[in-house]
């Protein structure tokens, strides 16, 4: 029976609603009271069940909606403000454009188009009006027509999509800004996760909260050594540690001194000059990056009928989507997203069955893992805070029949 309690909301699905239904209709009506399709009664209870089962679907949705790990959309934008980050919006790619007038002058328009000849598909905008004298050249700004990383190589924008009298010609004399396309679920999940991961330390969240709000930031460890003895990663006493995965080092850096003051000891390998806007003082900004720990996998399977085709290539792509935890099931409607392996997680290896096991038709036999080829391991694989490890689809062997 449908319920929410303190272990959760639990809603039944069509057979349990239908099967209850029938009950309640053979304690009023007798035992020989038919259910089947073909049945008056059983049509009815049919269409009762399909719409009571219609709404539970739609109450653990909106129970969903509570839970970072299931809600999507609005929903999660909502829940992840509580970690101090919001969803990334789409930006179009943006560039300047260096325009030229004939001898009799011109006037540009706001939105007037312009390409690249081999890839026309790919426009910009220009972003306001401009009146130009006889023969003048001039650099005006520009936005792609759609949002994206949409990359415009130096002298590739030289189409004039939108023809005006005296404009001769366009180019850009710089490459375009890359733009982004809006955030997605799983993407911002993972963020969610890397914002709230250092909740658990004094001085750390915030460190953790500005650099996870960077574009292109995947994942990031933070570490504060409040001893007086250097830690066992090598930390110096009063010192933080960042290990970053992705984002610019220049804004890594400003993250990192505007949390910081440039007050506390840093440690790390990577060295950026930031110039404090306020003071004019300069300060080496400290962190590292992960080394990467290229990881192989030897899978043997037993497969019977039920193995599909490409069935090699799926638990390949489930493994790797595993590791960068983008890989999702979906079941009764609820999407459960697995964290994988970041930076600095030991690989454990009895998690690995989790994507092996959503390929149907086959029995694992043996799966060994290991940082060398062959991977020799039949258990966990360590990890250091400086490293993760990753996995690519042409370093997993699935052997059997």
């Amino acid at each position: 029976m449908s319920k929410f309690d303190e272990t959760g909301l639990y809603v039944d699905r069509f057979p349990e609603v239908f099967a209850a239904l029938v009950e309640d209709i053979r304690a009023l009506w007798g035992e020989q009271t038919k259910d089947t399709p073909d049945s008056t009664i059983g049509s009815l209870l049919t269409l009762i069940a399909e719409a009571i089962a219609d709404q539970n679907e739609l109450i653990e949705g909106v129970g969903q909606g509570f839970n970072p790990y299931g809600a999507a959309g609005v929903y999660l934008s909502q829940l992840v403000t509580i970690n101090g980050i919001k969803r990334k919006t789409s930006v179009n790619s943006s560039v300047a454009l260096q325009v030229t007038a004939d001898t009799t002058g011109t006037k540009i328009f706001k939105d007037d188009l312009v390409s690249d000849p081999d890839n026309p598909d790919d426009q910009y905008a220009i972003d306001t009006d401009h009146e130009l004298t006889p023969s003048e050249v001039k650099l005006v700004s520009a936005k792609a027509t759609a949002p994206g990383d949409k990359l415009a190589e130096p002298g590739t924008l030289t189409k004039i999509d939108t023809p005006r009298y005296g404009w001769v010609s366009v180019t850009n004399p710089d490459a375009a800004i890359p733009g982004r396309l809006r955030e997605n679920d799983t993407r911002l999940r993972r963020r969610r996760e890397v914002a709230a991961a250092g909740a658990g330390s004094n001085n750390v969240p915030a460190i953790y909260t500005a650099i996870a709000d960077i574009d292109g930031v995947e994942a990031l460890v933070v570490v504060q050594n409040k001893g007086t003895v250097t830690n066992p990663d090598g930390v110096p006493p009063q010192h933080i540690w960042a290990v970053v995965l992705g984002g610019a080092d220049d804004e890594i850096a400003k993250a990192i001194f505007t949390k910081t003051g440039g007050g506390i000891g840093m440690y790390g390998s990577v060295i950026i000059p930031y110039d404090d806007p306020i003071t004019g003082k300069i300060y080496d900004i400290n962190f590292d990056r992960p080394d990467d720990l290229e990881t192989w996998i030897d899978v043997e399977i037993v497969k019977d009928d039920n193995y599909p085709a490409d069935g090699d290539s799926q638990i390949k792509q489930n493994l790797v989507d595993y590791w960068a935890g983008t890989f999702e099931v979906i079941r009764d409607g609820a999407v459960t997203t697995y964290k994988g392996f970041s930076i600095g997680d030991d690989v454990i290896y009895s998690r690995l069955y989790t994507p092996l096991n959503e390929v149907p038709g086959h029995s694992v036999t043996s799966l060994k893992i290991g940082f060398t080829d062959p991977p020799l391991v039949e258990g966990n694989l360590p990890v250091a805070t400086d490293e993760r490890s990753v996995v690519t689809v042409p370093r997993i062997k699935v052997n059997g029949s």
